[in-house]
Parts: C-alpha cells; sequence; structure tokens
C-alpha cells in the first residue's frame, strides 16, 4: 500500500473531525476587532465587490441611513452594497 493510499484510508468520520477543528482554529484565531464594525463605507464596498469583483470600479457610497439595534454600520453598508450592486435582499 501506497504512501497516498495509507492516508486516504481514514474513514470520512475522521476527516471530518480534522475539518471541524481546524475549522474552529481559523474562527478562534480571527478576532471580532478585525471587522471595522462602525464603518459604513467599508461595509458598503465588500456587499458591492462581492456581488461586481474585486476589480470593479465602487460608486459613491450614499448617505448612511440609521442602524437598527441589531445591526451595525458595517453591516448596513454591506446591505446597501448589495443592493446598489443589484442584489435582491430579503429581510
Amino acid at each position: 500500500m501506497g504512501a497516498a493510499q495509507v492516508a486516504d484510508s481514514r474513514n470520512i468520520t475522521e476527516l471530518d473531525e480534522d475539518a471541524g477543528r481546524n475549522s474552529k482554529k481559523r474562527c478562534k484565531d480571527m478576532k471580532s476587532s478585525d471587522i471595522p464594525h462602525n464603518d459604513f463605507r467599508a461595509g458598503f464596498i465588500v456587499g458591492w465587490q462581492t456581488v461586481k469583483g474585486t476589480s470593479a470600479g465602487i460608486p459613491g457610497t450614499p448617505g448612511q441611513p440609521g442602524t437598527p439595534g441589531n445591526m451595525t454600520p458595517f453591516l448596513m453598508g454591506v446591505r446597501a452594497g448589495l443592493k446598489a450592486a443589484g442584489q435582491e435582499i430579503s429581510k
């Protein structure tokens, strides 16, 4: 049995468990402070580029609407960027 076959002989459960551990580690490494929660413009750019791509020109940022209690300005910006790029958004 070759080395590749030995590595592939692990069962799916073992591979899923490894993926889960790695996923949890990546999530743990990401800090909440890495996201600009109060930056509407940064959210708008993320939303726009999600639909149009990173090389697309960015249009002017619209005025920031009032932010409901369960949202951040960044998330409101993402929603505005998606909407400006022509993406349907459900509530």
